[in-house]
């Protein structure tokens, strides 16, 4: 739980809270770029 809340601000956070949900599907579409946080990288992928 601690990681996701620091995913916002660590973007090496991001990769360690992605595999717990869906590792590839939100990375591929965003590139990694855009996706800074938890809330647009959902709404990128749906």
């Amino acid at each position: 739980m601690l990681r996701r809340q620091v995913v916002p601000g660590t973007v090496g956070a991001q990769p360690t809270a992605r595999p717990t949900g869906r590792p590839q599907v939100p990375r591929s579409p965003q590139g990694g770029a855009n996706s800074t946080e938890d809330d647009p990288a959902e709404a990128g992928s749906k």
